[in-house]
């Protein structure tokens, strides 16, 4: 299954479960919403996290 997709979407959506995988081991915080991913593309304006 292709995970690109981004978290606001699966939330409007319900999809929790997809959200906790994309999430797993974050390494970016999008401006936004304050949401996490591990990647820059499941995020409308991600930023890295400092870590």
């Amino acid at each position: 299954m292709a995970m690109a997709k981004k978290l606001c979407k699966l939330a409007k959506r319900g999809k929790l479960d997809q959200i906790g995988e994309l999430a797993r081991n974050a390494r970016y915080i999008c401006k936004k919403c304050g949401r996490t991913a591990e990647k820059e593309e499941n995020l409308c304006r991600a930023t890295p996290i400092e870590g």
